[in-house]
């Protein structure tokens, strides 16, 4: 994680963690960083863990990973098509065709960035 995004570690948020209340305890640390990162989201394939509820008097929202990238495709369709070319490019053992590809966001929850994705399957 490091090397692909340096500077994204989140410190200074570990003495808030036991005063935080999650329906998994050990999501906790995940609340933390986002409140001492001043977050709006936190994006998890796990949004259950995170209830409104819970999140709401630090202004943040839970949302799923295709709820994101959906959300940003009007606004960034070319960067979202150029990252998904380079991630399905990044796939060697074995490599995806681009329809395996949208097949493989299909079967990890990502739906809607999959239907997205296939009007520009000749650039993926």
């Amino acid at each position: 994680m490091d090397k692909a995004l340096p500077g994204a570690m989140v410190t200074g948020h570990e003495d808030r963690i036991e005063d935080l209340s999650l329906p998994d305890p050990s999501d906790r640390h995940v609340l933390a960083v986002a409140i001492h990162a001043r977050a709006d989201f936190i994006v998890t394939f796990n949004v259950r863990d995170f209830p409104a509820s819970k999140l709401r008097t630090w202004d943040i929202e839970a949302i799923g990973p295709d709820e994101l990238v959906s959300g940003l495709f009007d606004e960034a369709s070319e960067a979202i098509v150029d990252v998904g070319s380079a991630h399905r490019q990044s796939l060697r053992s074995p490599s995806k065709s681009p329809e395996e590809y949208l097949d493989l966001l299909r079967g990890c929850g990502l739906e809607e960035t999959a239907r997205l994705l296939e009007e520009y399957r000749g650039r993926i």
